[in-house]
């Protein structure tokens, strides 16, 4: 999905859109870049007016739902995804044995601490959720670490979007 059509979708849904846009990201949908998409609704927001406040409540609860429905995938099915796709490449199996060893040892706040790794943060949620780490720890942190993202990311659109557009010419 192009800025266009993001940009579009935004005019004519606003919050659902928004919403259903964090949802996918989180759920590690492909062509869904968070370093796109929530700067967007930063700016998308101060340009037409919208409230940043409900901005970042529903970019934190469609993380929320997206993250929790992937730790129930990986409570269910987690030693067979964690076998057959994280183990995929076998250059990659060392560091993601390592990845999820840290999980292991440090548990939610493993998690909190993975959701600031881009290509991490978003299929963390599958082994937390194959290593049964407590859900109720697991959803504190995963709502900090989400907030904390969100809104860094939404903010830096909302100051910066308009001065970065202008810097390189786009209107």
């Amino acid at each position: 999905m192009n800025m266009a059509a993001i940009n579009y979708y935004l005019l004519h849904y606003g919050m659902i859109f928004l919403f259903i846009l964090f949802l996918l990201e989180y759920l590690n949908a492909p062509g869904l870049s968070a370093g796109i998409i929530m700067p967007l609704s930063g700016i998308w927001v101060k340009e037409y007016g919208q409230s940043i406040i409900l901005a970042i409540i529903v970019s934190v609860i469609g993380g929320i739902i997206g993250s929790v429905i992937l730790y129930g995938l990986g409570r269910f099915c987690g030693k067979h995804i964690i076998d057959k796709w994280f183990y995929k490449d076998k250059k990659k199996k060392g560091y993601i044995r390592k990845k999820i060893d840290f999980l292991k040892e440090k548990g939610a706040i493993g998690v909190f601490f993975s959701m600031f790794i881009p290509g991490i943060r978003t299929i963390v949620s599958i082994p937390a959720g194959a290593l049964k780490i407590n859900i109720l720890e697991y959803l504190l942190f995963l709502f900090f670490a989400v907030f904390i993202w969100n809104t860094a990311l939404i903010l830096s659109g909302y100051f910066l979007g308009s001065a970065v557009f202008s810097y390189l010419n786009i209107t």
